[in-house]
C-alpha cells in the first residue's frame, strides 16, 4: 500500500473492549443470555457473535464519522479496513 499510495498521514487503530466494565451494551446481552444457559459461559464462548457486533459498530463509526458528509478527519483518499 505505502508503494502504491505513499506514507499514510493519518493512521486509526480501533479496538474492541469486551473484557472491561466499559464493555458495549451488545456484550453484556450476550454475556446475560448466556449465563441463563450455562453460568461458566462469558462473552469469550461466542467470538462470531462479537465479531459481528465488532464489524457492526466498525462500519458505523466509517459511514458516521470518516465517509459520512462533512468528515470529521477531511477528505479520505484511500483506507484499508
Amino acid at each position: 500500500m505505502v508503494e502504491k499510495f505513499g506514507m499514510p498521514h493519518f493512521f486509526l487503530t480501533l479496538t474492541f473492549d469486551e473484557a472491561s466494565n466499559l464493555k458495549w451494551k451488545e456484550i453484556k446481552d450476550i454475556e446475560s443470555l448466556a449465563m441463563f444457559f450455562n453460568n461458566t459461559f462469558s462473552w469469550r464462548d461466542f467470538p462470531i457473535e462479537c465479531m459481528a457486533i465488532f464489524c457492526t459498530r466498525l462500519q458505523t463509526f466509517m459511514s458516521t464519522y470518516a465517509f459520512g458528509g462533512e468528515s470529521i478527519i477531511g477528505i479520505v483518499e484511500h483506507h484499508v479496513t
